[in-house]
């Protein structure tokens, strides 16, 4: 019970600080509302249907088959040149990163056949231009009927060689006698928009704020002299450390909560599909900040010293993780070892409607880090607090 009671004063110490209710609570919607706006013709953000000469293309095949073999033929028709170039890549995770950061403008996944195997799955991954998308789609779909005609062929009996040739293109309109063997499988990779992007930023950075608090108010305690008083009554350091942490995180995650349900009805913020991710993630985030305060509060005799350098860890890892503009260079090398990386990544996968089996790994290293912060910051907690 000690632990609660120091929780609900630390909340109510927090609500009665009008400086607190302005820079946690308002602050944010006001960045997301501005640069939600100011920066959604970027073209990171852009949707739209542009005429397109010839789609930039990654490809990703399997072993050697004559389902690839077929494919890399295909791809040097020249109907199909015509409309897309394609580039090797050697694994999905790399494919998928440059859709994903533009640098190509859609991915193709070629698998292996099983053996035995009934269907094989052709994996389109969607990048951000609907014309693009299509353009695609139709060219995959004449590989398809290809496959599915030379198939077809082969089990009347028929020699494949002895077909009426089609070009790549007038073979999408070509009827196929049987059920084609070859699926494709669109992966929609849902580009997010300005305002989620800067809407997901924003709350990331302000949840690190929360730790910054939690170590301002032992500072205020140890300067009103009433730290000490508090130790030195029948109460445990584990109850006073673990009550004032609580305090602090049922806050940010009021804070959270406020962020989220004020963008989702007044921005018309689509936060995605699971709000139980969403709030781990929140969690996970919260844990990390207070663990950071702790340790900050340990290092720092000086409480301006202490927030200078929680001010410029935050605002660092926000800038390199892309919360304010994507370079993508520094976003995938630097941007890669903060935690602000990881979250943003794991609330946009949310929103583009990720599986958990997708978000499964970003989880684990977000939760990772929040350990190692934690078991930091409560082998220092006795320093910050008896300083």
């Amino acid at each position: 019970m000690r632990w609660l009671t120091i929780a609900l004063h630390e909340i109510r110490m927090n609500f009665s600080q009008k400086s607190i209710i302005f820079v946690i609570f308002i602050m944010p919607l006001i960045l997301i509302f501005v640069l939600g706006s100011s920066l959604s013709g970027m073209n990171m953000f852009k949707q739209s249907d542009v005429e397109v000469e010839q789609v930039s293309a990654g490809v990703v095949v399997g072993g050697n088959s004559p389902l690839q073999q077929a494919f890399d033929e295909w791809t040097e028709h020249e109907k199909v040149k015509e409309y897309a170039a394609f580039k090797r890549y050697e694994t999905e995770e790399e494919l998928r990163r440059d859709v994903k950061n533009q640098i190509i403008e859609y991915g193709v996944i070629v698998p292996s056949p099983s053996q035995g195997s009934e269907q094989i799955s052709i994996t389109g991954i969607q990048g951000t231009l609907t014309i693009t998308n299509l353009t695609m789609e139709t060219l995959i779909g004449s590989f398809n009927a290809e496959v599915g005609k030379t198939i077809a062929a082969m089990k009347r009996g028929v020699d494949p060689a002895k077909l009426e040739e089609l070009s790549a293109v007038e073979a999408a309109a070509s009827p196929v006698a049987e059920a084609v063997i070859v699926k494709v499988n669109s992966s929609n990779t849902k580009m997010v928009s300005a305002i989620q992007y800067y809407a997901v930023a924003m709350l990331v950075m302000f949840s690190l704020y929360t730790g910054r608090g939690l170590a301002e108010s032992l500072y205020h305690d140890r300067l009103n002299q009433t730290l000490h008083r508090t130790l030195a009554s029948p109460i445990r350091m584990v109850d006073f450390v673990g009550g004032r942490m609580l305090g602090h995180f049922l806050f940010g995650m009021l804070q959270s909560a406020f962020i989220i349900g004020f963008s989702s009805f007044v921005y018309s913020v689509d936060w995605g599909y699971s709000t139980l991710v969403t709030l781990v993630v929140c969690a996970l985030v919260l844990t990390c900040s207070l663990s950071l305060g702790l340790i900050a509060a340990t290092w720092f005799k000086s409480q301006q010293a202490m927030k200078t350098f929680l001010e410029t860890v935050i605002v660092f890892m926000t800038a390199v993780s892309g919360g304010f503009f994507v370079i993508t260079a520094i976003h995938e090398s630097v941007g890669r070892f903060t935690l602000s990386y990881w979250a943003m990544e794991l609330l946009t996968s949310v929103m583009k409607g990720e599986s958990w089996s997708e978000m499964l790994f970003g989880l684990s290293v977000l939760a990772g880090i929040a350990c190692v912060l934690l078991t930091f910051s409560l082998i220092f907690v006795r320093k910050a607090v008896v300083r």
